[in-house]
């Protein structure tokens, strides 16, 4: 239940900052408070919280955004990218042994 209200949150987040009818910073950080509210309340910890804005911060930087660019295509792919990164470890899998108990 937990992470199928995460999902649902973070989903309501990133639709209310779509729906927005013009994109810049004060919408975008209302997205992250509420994303880092969800995640704070699922037993993130508060560091990888603060990370993950910060990251998706930097790596958006509105001054220099063309006037043709899908401001709400990037800050989605910004948000998705740094979620997937907060979740990799950087390691590659145990590998399994058959025949030999993996546990």
């Amino acid at each position: 239940m937990v992470l199928g209200d995460l999902g649902k949150r973070i989903n309501r987040a990133i639709r209310q900052m779509s729906d927005a009818t013009v994109i810049d910073e004060t919408v975008v950080k209302e997205m992250l408070n509420e994303i880092a509210k969800a995640l704070l309340e699922a037993d993130v910890n508060i560091k990888y919280v603060a990370q993950l804005k910060n990251r998706v911060l930097n790596r958006l930087k509105f001054e220099e955004l063309a006037a043709g660019v899908n401001k709400r295509k990037m800050i989605q792919g910004a948000v998705v990218d740094e979620l997937c990164a907060l979740l990799d470890s950087g390691r590659d899998p145990v590998p399994l042994k058959k025949g030999k108990p993996n546990v």
